[in-house]
Parts: C-alpha cells; structure tokens; sequence
C-alpha cells in the first residue's frame, strides 16, 4: 500500500515513483480484483468501454462525438482507490487519440488521462469522468451500461 496522506494506491509487484505528491506505479496490480465497464454519459454522446484486471495490463476505449475524436489504450498504469465505502476508483495510462471523422491519429506520442469511476451497485447511479492533458474534463451519470469495481 502506498499512501502519500491524500490518497491510498494497492500495488502488487510493482515499481512505483512520486511525481511531486502523486505515487505513480509502472504496472497494474493491486487488491482491486478487477474494474470494468461500458456505457454512455447522458446528454454527452460520450461512449466508453474498459476492463482491467489484476495482474494484466488492461483496457480503455473513449468516444466523444461533441469533440470528434476517440482515444484508444492498451494499458492502464495503476488504480488508485479514492474511496473504499463507495467503490470510487481512479486508473490513469496513456493513449492515442484518433480523429472520429477520418479515424487518423491525431498525437504521434501517448496523452496522458485519468479517469475515476464510482459503482453505485444501483443501475442508473454509477459515475464515469475523464481528464487528459489538464484541458478536458468530461463527467456525468451513465444514462447506459453498468460500472464494476471489485475486491
């Protein structure tokens, strides 16, 4: 367990680092069983999908029609577990963003993201937000799909 006193990450057989206050691991392991989901954002025309697992590099694919583009990342670095009672879990990697129009590569290099999720276990309650590069921040109650965090 690693804790820099504003937030706990699990690791398993992972090298982890401080970037100022944030520990970063190199790879996903971690007492989160797995963390799955697939959905949409109401009223965004945000669609998203990943799956995550213990001990595998993991996946997350994001579409946003307002902005036109999709990102696409094959794997997610680590979790962070914002809050345990709630099932509020963060994982940030890196991506590629393509052009929705055109499906061209938009970044030669991988775009850094976070996304934080929370499984309410109520349908129509569960949480999906992104942030990538600092600029874009997207976030709202999935109007579709489900959210799975597991221990």
């Amino acid at each position: 367990i690693v804790e820099d006193g504003h937030q706990r990450i699990y690791v398993r057989q992972a090298e982890f680092y401080f970037k100022g206050d944030s520990p970063i691991t190199e790879l996903t392991m971690g007492a989160v069983s797995f963390v799955k989901g697939k959905g949409s954002i109401e009223g965004d025309s945000v669609n998203f999908e990943f799956a995550i697992e213990r001990n595998r590099k993991g996946s997350f694919k994001y579409e946003d029609k307002k902005f036109g583009f999709r990102l696409e990342c094959d794997q997610v670095l680590s979790f962070t577990v914002i809050d345990e009672d709630t099932k509020k879990i963060s994982f940030h990697g890196a991506g590629l963003i393509y052009r929705l129009d055109t499906g061209k590569l938009m970044n030669k290099l991988p775009l850094n993201f976070v996304v934080t999720v929370q499984d309410d276990d109520k349908p129509g309650k569960d949480v999906f937000s992104i942030k990538l590069l600092d600029q874009f921040d997207r976030s709202g109650v999935l109007s579709s799909g489900d959210i799975e965090v597991r221990r």
